[in-house]
């Protein structure tokens, strides 16, 4: 029983190791053209947010692009130690963005993107907007906003 239970770990191990062979995983923080993003990458897919948005953008590794749409793709370079650099490109307008990122953890972890790093700032809370002040039939009234309703 012992026998079995290494030699299921260990094509676990063998498994998992040639699925990421030459891929980047780990959470990633840095830029892409000039916006602060954070990147996570785990066996064979990604996501990233802009800082400014919180909105997660997923990625998948086809060929050796991570591809975000049909036509828009990611080209990254090997890590040299904890950074990577890389090119945004659309291919339907041709434009093209420079990526910057540093490792923050996780180079070793198959799951990544569900580290805190990653998702605990998705995860907050959002706030209620409260707008103007609205009277009808003498009584006054604000229109609250929550998750853009």
């Amino acid at each position: 029983m012992r026998t079995m239970a290494a030699m299921f770990g260990a094509l676990l191990f063998c498994a998992s190791a040639m699925a990421t062979e030459g891929q980047p995983q780990g959470v990633w923080k840095g830029t892409l053209g000039d916006q602060a993003i954070v990147a996570c990458f785990n066996s064979g897919s990604g996501n990233y947010y802009y800082l400014s948005h919180l909105s997660p953008i997923w990625l998948q590794s086809l060929d050796t692009l991570y591809h975000e749409t049909a036509d828009i793709a990611w080209t990254l370079d090997p890590p040299h130690g904890r950074a990577m650099g890389g090119t945004w490109r659309n291919s339907k307008n041709g434009v093209t963005l420079p990526i910057r990122l540093v490792l923050v953890e996780g180079d070793d972890d198959p799951a990544a993107c569900a580290r805190a790093s990653y998702a605990k700032p998705l995860e907050a809370r959002p706030g209620i907007v409260a707008r103007k002040p609205l009277h009808y039939q003498g009584h006054a009234y604000r229109v609250l906003d929550f998750l853009g309703q």
